[in-house]
């Protein structure tokens, strides 16, 4: 790429979008989940080995190559249904810890909810909130 630069800037400029856009996610995923990052540069890296393949066997006209090399594709596929296999289940993983997180903040939610019903918290609450208003404080109502 660096070669690339000195002398085809456009085109330096074109493959530097394609990488980009196709690395970008795995690079920003590796700051917060490496093995979800590791997963998909291993899709990416066998996904590009699949195209290589394909194309080699289209353009050979030896038999013998011709099925060594369908005999490697087929490995490269298994493996890649393998990786897209993991990714489905750290995805699954992911949503199951969302809703988990997102169960605890209802459970939250619903208790403050009870206990702000509560009629002497809700005394207790309107009390502080003039006090607070005739010192000019804020509290419980935000921003007034």
């Amino acid at each position: 790429m660096a070669r690339l630069k000195n002398v085809d800037l456009d085109l330096y400029h074109k493959k530097y979008d394609l990488v980009r856009r196709r690395y970008y996610r795995i690079f920003d995923e590796s700051r917060r989940n490496p093995e979800w990052a590791q997963v998909l540069l291993e899709d990416v890296r066998l996904q590009q080995r699949q195209d290589e393949l394909v194309a080699k066997i289209k353009a050979t006209k030896n038999r013998r190559e011709e099925k060594r090399l369908t005999t490697e594709l087929e490995e490269v596929i298994a493996l890649r249904y393998d990786v897209t296999l993991r990714r489905w289940q750290l995805a699954h993983e992911r949503l199951l810890k969302q809703i988990e997180d997102l169960r605890s903040q209802l459970r939250d939610m619903r208790n403050d909810i009870i206990k702000y019903q509560d009629p002497k918290t809700k005394e207790a609450n309107v009390k502080q909130r003039i006090k607070d208003l005739l010192e000019e404080k804020k509290g419980f109502w935000r921003n007034d």
